[in-house]
């Protein structure tokens, strides 16, 4: 598949090598899911080497092209060097150039900075394999320069290092902060993207720990939580340790791991002093004011936004022993849904990880909640209007109408969750009959 694009382009006298991202995904015996070829080849002598093939010519007007190849669409891209960022973010100009080393050192790490040519020979003039090989992170060249060619660069080596695991090399952490303000001259919805990967990596909560001064700069209030004593039996941890700590305790999923980043971070705005403890009532709700402005900003989308501060404002809401029977728990899916109440409950469980070793002993009462949950669902049991054995033509017919055919259905539910009513149909007709006057 690769092979067949570069002997394509070898064999109209030009030379053309697997870069980037692919090539560390290979020297670290991952698949990649990505391949990009660079080649001396102009656009116009793409084009005409590939004449005949499938081809996406979106990006040619910036060197890139993509072929299909194999079923896969693989970017082939002309060697270049960059000009000067005035943005930030693109350079002003790009020359074409024939030298692979002039094409590999206007990237941003050494591990991504490597090529391949066809028979899968390395080439690697900025010892990038080293770099992979110790899990180190480094700058191409100064680091400084780097990262005001791209500002972004400077999330990329945290998510890097979140994702892999690496080290970041002490020149390019101190460029990291040095240039960290840069950050604001960054369109929003790469921060997001960058910002997610960050987050759901392997190695989320130690990277936040470390770099938290970069990323107060989209999300300020992550500062006061460092250092903040929680003074709490429940607590062996301040707030940005637990926040990091339940990050690291959660499903790698996107909604779940930004949940856990904000669902304490409002606690130093809303704590109260009683002698030697601290009180956080209110914390659930500043946490959800301060994530929504945030994921606002951020352009995060409806869905995702929505399902996360749901999360946060509902986190605090504990499940407790005493609740682990059908009837309670049959209350708080009619009340959240099946699919939230899940979510809700690995919240729950990786608040509680985060916390005191004697709090984590209480997690087995989320899994036997969500064992209790599974049970009423399969079984069919009612949990919404919708499930409700009889409809609002129904209740018309008995009478009804307008705002009343609503209130009835509540109540309709009510009852059956509270199970004191089942849902069939003759059973619901006739507690409607019955109790005429409360309607």
């Amino acid at each position: 598949m690769i092979n067949d694009v570069i002997e394509k382009l070898n064999s109209v006298g030009h030379e053309g090598y697997l870069v980037g991202g692919a090539v560390r995904n290979m020297l670290m015996g991952v698949e990649p899911h990505d391949y990009d070829i660079t080649t001396t080849a102009t656009p116009d002598e793409m084009l005409a080497a590939f004449e005949g093939e499938r081809l996406y010519t979106v990006g040619k007007a910036h060197g890139t092209i993509a072929v299909l190849s194999g079923g896969q669409k693989i970017e082939v891209t002309t060697m270049r060097s960059d000009g000067e960022y005035s943005d930030f973010r693109r350079p002003d100009s790009v020359c074409f150039t024939r030298e692979l080393k002039t094409d590999l050192e206007r990237r941003d790490f050494t591990m991504n900075a490597l090529a391949l040519d066809k028979n899968g020979v390395p080439i690697d003039y900025f010892d990038g394999a080293a770099d992979i090989k110790n899990k180190i992170i480094r700058a191409v060249g100064n680091p400084e320069t780097r990262f005001k060619e791209d500002a972004l660069r400077i999330l990329r080596a945290l998510r890097f290092a979140s994702q892999l695991g690496f080290e970041i090399e002490g020149e390019t952490k101190k460029a990291l902060f040095s240039q960290k303000e840069l950050l604001k001259k960054i369109a929003r919805e790469r921060i997001a993207d960058e910002f997610s990967r960050i987050v759901c990596g392997e190695k989320a909560g130690a990277v936040i720990l470390e770099y938290s001064e970069i990323l107060a700069q989209f999300v300020p209030e992550i500062l006061e939580c460092q250092g903040f004593l929680q003074k709490s039996e429940y607590h062996k941890y301040d707030v940005l340790e637990h926040i990091c700590h339940s990050i690291d305790a959660i499903r790698n999923d996107k909604v779940l791991r930004l949940t856990m980043f904000f669902h304490d971070i409002g606690k130093p705005f809303s704590f109260q002093e009683e002698g030697e403890r601290r009180h956080f009532k209110g914390h659930a709700a500043r946490s959800r004011d301060i994530a929504a402005r945030v994921l606002k900003q951020l352009c995060f989308d409806n869905a995702t936004t929505a399902l996360v501060l749901f999360l946060i404002k509902e986190h605090d809401t504990r499940i407790t022993p005493e609740q682990l029977n059908k009837k309670s728990v049959r209350r708080m899916l009619s009340k959240f849904t099946y699919e939230k109440f899940a979510l809700l409950c690995e919240v729950h469980a990786a608040d509680d990880m985060a916390k005191a070793d004697s709090i984590k002993d209480r997690v087995w009462v989320y899994e036997r909640a969500l064992e209790i949950a599974r049970v009423i669902v399969a079984d069919g049991e009612c949990l919404s209007i919708d499930d409700l054995a009889i409809n609002g033509h129904d209740i018309i017919a008995c009478g009804y109408s307008g705002k009343t055919v609503g209130h009835i259905k509540k109540r309709l539910l009510f009852e059956i969750v509270e199970n004191n009513l089942e849902n069939k149909k003759n059973l619901l007709l006739k507690f409607i009959d019955i109790n005429r006057n409360l309607w």
